[in-house]
Parts: C-alpha cells; sequence; structure tokens
C-alpha cells in the first residue's frame, strides 16, 4: 500500500466494517477512461464474531489483493479499494473493458489460486459508488483518526489521566478563513499560530492539497476518549464552517511516575 492509502473502521448497514481506499484515486479516476466498476467478491472462511477477517482470511485477502491488482492493471483497469463486512470481502475496481471479459479474468485468478471469487460489473461512469461506499464521512474519519491516536499512546504506557499540551492542525483555502477560525480558538483558550504550506514531503502524504493556510493550535488537557471526542467533535464543526478542515491532533507520551516499593 502507499502513502495515498487509508484505512478506516466503521459501521457498514449496522455491520462493523474495515474499509481501505486509495485516495489518490479521486483525483486521477476522471482521466482515465474507465466508465465500468467491477466488484469482486470473496466470502470469508473464518470471520471474527463481527464479521471481519481472522488471520487466515488476511493472509489469503492479501494474495488474491496482489494477483487482481497486477492483471486488472495489465488490463487497463484502476484498484481504487475495498471493504469487509458482514462475512464477505469485496475489492472494487473501475475497468473500460465489458463485463464478460472482466468476469472471466476473476475466475481464472480464483481457479489458480484455488478460491471461490464473485464478480459483477456494473456501469459507473461518475464514479458514483467510490464516493459512497469508500470515502468515509469526515464524522466516520474523526471517531477512527481519535482511536488511532489513542491506542498508540496507551500502548506506549501512557497515563491519559495526567495533563499534557495537545496541538492540533486545520486547513483553510485563504488567509481570512484562517485568521477567522484563530479568533474562534483563541476565545476556546487555545495558543495559535498561522503557516502558509510551501509544499515539500507532505505532499506525498496528502495528495489533495488545496488548503494552503494551515493554523496550529494548542491547549493543556488529559487526553481521555470522552474529552478528546468532545473537543475534536467542537474543532471539527468550527473548522467546516469557516470553510476549513480539522486534520487532527498530536500530543507527547506522559506515563504515570514509577513508585518505589
Amino acid at each position: 500500500m502507499n502513502l495515498q492509502w487509508k484505512t478506516c473502521c466503521t459501521c457498514s448497514d449496522g455491520e462493523a466494517a474495515i474499509i481501505g481506499v486509495d485516495l489518490s484515486a479521486v483525483r486521477e479516476l476522471p482521466g482515465l477512461g474507465v466508465p465500468n466498476l467491477l466488484r469482486v467478491q470473496y466470502v470469508l472462511r473464518e470471520p471474527d464474531e463481527d464479521g471481519l477477517p481472522g488471520e487466515e482470511d488476511e493472509r489469503r485477502i492479501e494474495t488474491v489483493r496482489a494477483e487482481l491488482s497486477e492483471w486488472i492493471r495489465a488490463a487497463g483497469g484502476r484498484f481504487v479499494g475495498e471493504v469487509s463486512a458482514a462475512g464477505q470481502h469485496s475489492w472494487l475496481f473501475y475497468m473500460a473493458c465489458g463485463p464478460q471479459e472482466a468476469v472471466e479474468l476473476v475466475h481464472r485468478i480464483g481457479l489458480r489460486l484455488g478460491v471461490t471469487l464473485g464478480a459483477e460489473m456494473l456501469p459507473d461512469a461518475r464514479h458514483e459508488v467510490f464516493f459512497e461506499e469508500l470515502m468515509p464521512t469526515a464524522e466516520e474519519w474523526r471517531v477512527h483518526e481519535n482511536a488511532l491516536r489513542l491506542c498508540g499512546l496507551l500502548e506506549a504506557g501512557d497515563d491519559l489521566s495526567r495533563p499534557r499540551e495537545v496541538m492540533h492542525l486545520a486547513m483553510f483555502e485563504n488567509r481570512g478563513q484562517a485568521l477567522a477560525f484563530m479568533d474562534w480558538a483563541r476565545r476556546k483558550g487555545f495558543a495559535t499560530r498561522i503557516l502558509r504550506w510551501q509544499g515539500g514531503d507532505a505532499a506525498a502524504e496528502t495528495p489533495l492539497i488545496d488548503r494552503p493556510w494551515l493554523v496550529e493550535f494548542s491547549r493543556e488537557m488529559c487526553p481521555q476518549p470522552a474529552a478528546i471526542d468532545e473537543e475534536t467533535r467542537a474543532i471539527t464543526q468550527a473548522a467546516a464552517h469557516l470553510g476549513g478542515e480539522y486534520r487532527g491532533w498530536r500530543a507527547a507520551i506522559v506515563r504515570a511516575p514509577q513508585t518505589v516499593a
């Protein structure tokens, strides 16, 4: 997976789901001439209690993904994402060929790998399925990113009940929007500064930079789950209201002091 690949844990039709999406497809698909969506499906052999892949299925999914991607890319197709939910795993591709050629290709790959793969193709010249099924909402991203950061802190031995500076980042299209957001953040007790993004290494991780004005803002808090959820929800709403986008937070690891027996 490349740096533009994002994975999100969410819900789909009330079921736990894991969605993987290639964000670079947003800008590439319109120019590729691939109007047909190919959905390849695999029924999990040993799903967990939430209907998601276990270790054995994960290995099989990786093998099938690599094979499908290679052959479909050679046929002029584009892999855009995948979904695991309700005991099934689906890979999504956009292609220019017709359904018979695509389904036959998937069938041959399944035979070679010894797995049963279902396949269906439907016209989707505007790539609506990509945006509706694979692109998580801003709220889903927020909850997922919070969980990832909190898990990272806990795995490092962090004591989330101890206060420390929590740094946030928001992005805006123009300086006026950024300054208006800074006013909001200061009223909420944040220290703020404004930056002008000049490009560089971040471009690899952020393929769609159209908001070059950055606001960094921070204040001291205990990054416990409920507090972080409340904080980031308010920040996300304020940034969006002013035409910007909240891009997450970071905090130093603070461990509990060692006690001497």
